[in-house]
């Protein structure tokens, strides 16, 4: 039969419309489908003539470098990360109380990574494609180490507190304050990292 004599009773076009809705279509989506040569390749799949393949999902970070800290057998973050030691010219309330008191022994030496976000994303997917909360957890005492070797910028550290809830430790390199401004958030806030934001973690 020639495409010109190809037509669609009510019933087949019920059929359609029931499958596109069943399986969550939109009326754009059903448009782009109708467009070019698309429709070719669905029926070159219900004959068997070719296959379905998911395409991978693009990637949310990539690797831009690797640092070295050093065994710290104890360290004070109450002490040491405040204003006026390691470049910190700044740091908010919320980051004064989640230091308090927390003292780390034994932390021992690794190879940290630093990963550019290329997407905008809350930190779930992101922890999760940096191979998950073993991997992006660091310490404080590593980052005191970084505050002196890392280039300006904006740097993410996921850090547990003393109850062994995640959080994400913000520094931000600010000219006008000539130094580095601290910040911390809960994970759970669902807060949008913008694309360029580095993140920390374990390079495996």
């Amino acid at each position: 039969m020639a495409d010109s004599e190809l037509m669609l009773d009510v019933g087949q076009a019920n059929e359609l419309k029931l499958a596109f809705r069943r399986c969550g279509w939109t009326n754009e989506e059903i448009k782009k489908l109708s467009e070019g040569d698309t429709l070719v390749g669905v029926r070159q799949v219900i004959r068997g003539e070719a296959t379905i393949q998911a395409v991978e999902a693009s990637k949310l970070l990539e690797d831009v470098g690797t640092y070295g800290v050093d065994v710290v057998t104890e360290f004070d973050a109450e002490t040491e990360l405040v204003e006026g030691k390691h470049g910190i010219s700044w740091a908010s309330e919320e980051f004064k109380k989640f230091i308090a008191g927390k003292i780390e022994t034994n932390v021992p030496a690794a190879r940290l990574r630093v990963s550019k976000l290329l997407r905008q994303s809350v930190d779930g997917p992101i922890i999760a494609e940096l191979g998950g909360e073993a991997t992006v957890e660091t310490f404080l005492a590593w980052l005191s180490q970084l505050l002196g070797k890392l280039p300006h910028g904006r740097y993410l550290f996921y850090v547990k507190d003393a109850q062994g809830r995640l959080w994400v430790v913000h520094c931000l390199w600010y000219s006008s304050y000539s130094g580095w401004c601290l910040n911390v958030d809960s994970v759970a806030k669902l807060f949008q990292w913008t694309v360029g934001n580095q993140f920390l973690s374990r390079d495996s």
